[in-house]
């Protein structure tokens, strides 16, 4: 993988959870990971809420 690659997890996920394991396969990424503490879990991201859109948000801004 090359590039950036934002990783946001709940800390209460049981589905899924950290993607390290990309960034040390990788020489070549620009990993930044975000664990966030709702509560919610996977859930989380099934309808926009500002406490993971805003950070991919700024991922994003600073691409270009």
């Amino acid at each position: 993988i090359n590039g950036r690659l934002l990783s946001i997890y709940d800390g209460d996920d049981r589905i899924t959870g950290s993607c390290s394991a990309v960034k040390d396969a990788s020489t070549s990424v620009d990993f930044s990971e975000k664990v966030l503490s709702t509560g919610h879990g996977h859930q989380l991201f099934y309808s926009p809420d500002a406490v993971w859109m805003d950070p991919v948000t700024a991922f994003a801004k600073k691409a270009g």
